[in-house]
C-alpha cells in the first residue's frame, strides 16, 4: 500500500482529457522530455518528473519513453508521466512494450486508475491496476495478490490487459501468458471503484521508494476491440493517390506479426504488420473523387 498511500496526499494541475483510447509509438517526439511536446502529463502536484523521449531502446522505429526512478527528475523524485481517460464502460485492450536492461534495478510501475481528479489530486483517487516490474526480485507481480511471473531482460517484452469494464473484469499477460484471471476492476487494488479508464500511470518509484535505475516504454495502446483479431497498431504514416493509374495506398506501422484494422472509404478490413514492422493496404481501380482512409486514431485523404 505504500505507493497508493504516498501519492494521494499531492495536489492540482490540469490536462486535456482522451475521450477514447490511445496509440502512441513516441516517433512523433524528439528526444528529451515528454510532457512539454505532447498530451502527456507529470502526475499531479508534481514537477520535473516526466520521462524522457530516448533513442537508448526502441521495440518500433528510434524512440521510446525512458523512466528513471533513481534518481528522476532534477527535483530528486522518480519519473511519473500520465496519460488521461475519459472512458466509460465497454471492453479495452491495453497493451505497451516494455524493457528492462540486465543491470536495471529497482521498479518499474505499470498502472490504470479508475478515478483520477488533477485538479483535486488529494484523496480521490482510485486504482484499478498495478503491476510491478520488479529487476531486484526479478519478477513481474501484480497487487495485491501475488501474481507473478519472472521478469525478462535484454528484450522488448509485451503487458497486455483485457478489460471488460461492463462485466468488472480484467485479464493480465506478460509476453503473452497470462498471470491475473478474472480481476475485479473496480475492486482491483483501492477498491470501491467505478467502471471507468481515467488514467494510465507509468511511474519509475523514487530514490527511496524501489527506484527504476531506467526501464523504457514503447508502443502505448488502449483500443476498444474492433474487426480484427488482434491490434497490432503503430501509427498511420502514409495515403498516397497515384490518378494516372486509379491506384490508393494506404501504409503505416505496428506490432510484427498483428493486425491493424484499416477503413477504407468506410469500409473496415484488417491489414497485417510485416516482420519490418510495417502494414500497407492497396486500392487499385478507384474512382475519380476523393477518397478517405482511417487506422490507429488518425484519419487521411487524398484526391484521385
Amino acid at each position: 500500500m505504500k505507493r497508493i498511500l504516498a501519492i494521494i496526499i499531492l495536489s492540482a494541475c490540469a490536462a486535456p482529457l482522451a475521450a477514447q483510447g490511445i496509440s502512441d509509438d513516441f516517433e512523433a517526439y524528439t528526444p528529451g522530455n515528454l510532457c512539454t511536446q505532447s498530451t502527456w502529463q507529470e502526475w499531479c502536484g508534481s514537477v520535473d518528473v516526466c520521462g524522457e523521449v530516448s533513442t537508448e531502446q526502441a521495440s518500433s522505429g528510434a524512440n521510446s519513453l525512458k523512466l528513471v526512478g533513481n534518481v528522476g527528475g532534477g527535483g530528486g523524485l522518480g519519473d511519473d508521466t500520465v496519460h488521461r481517460f475519459s472512458i466509460v464502460g465497454g471492453q479495452w485492450t491495453f497493451k505497451l512494450m516494455t524493457y528492462c536492461p540486465g543491470d536495471m534495478t529497482g521498479t518499474g510501475f505499470l498502472i490504470m486508475l479508475n478515478s483520477y481528479l488533477d485538479e483535486s489530486c488529494a484523496g480521490t483517487n482510485n486504482w484499478s491496476l498495478q503491476v510491478w516490474l520488479d529487476a531486484d526480485l526479478g519478477t513481474v507481480h501484480a497487487d495485491f495478490d501475488n501474481e507473478e511471473l519472472p521478469l525478462i531482460r535484454d528484450r522488448w517484452v509485451e503487458f497486455r490487459a483485457e478489460i471488460d469494464l461492463d462485466a468488472d473484469q480484467v485479464d493480465y499477460y506478460y509476453d503473452g501468458v497470462q498471470f491475473v484471471f478474472d480481476k475485479s476492476w473496480k475492486d482491483g487494488v483501492s477498491g470501491g471503484g467505478v467502471a471507468e479508464i481515467r488514467a494510465l500511470d507509468l511511474y519509475s518509484g523514487e530514490p527511496t521508494y524501489f527506484g527504476s535505475s531506467g526501464h523504457y516504454i514503447d508502443d502505448v495502446s488502449l483500443a476498444a476491440p474492433g474487426l480484427c483479431a488482434t491490434n497490432g497498431c503503430g501509427a498511420f504514416t502514409k495515403m498516397v493517390c497515384k490518378p494516372a493509374r486509379g491506384k490508393v495506398v494506404v501504409k503505416g506501422t505496428g506490432t510484427v506479426g498483428l493486425e491493424v484494422e484499416v477503413a477504407y472509404d468506410g469500409t473496415p478490413e484488417c491489414a497485417t504488420v510485416n516482420d519490418r514492422g510495417k502494414w500497407k493496404v492497396v486500392k487499385k481501380n478507384q474512382a475519380a473523387g476523393t477518397h478517405t482512409a482511417a487506422a490507429c486514431g488518425d484519419t487521411r485523404s487524398c484526391d484521385i
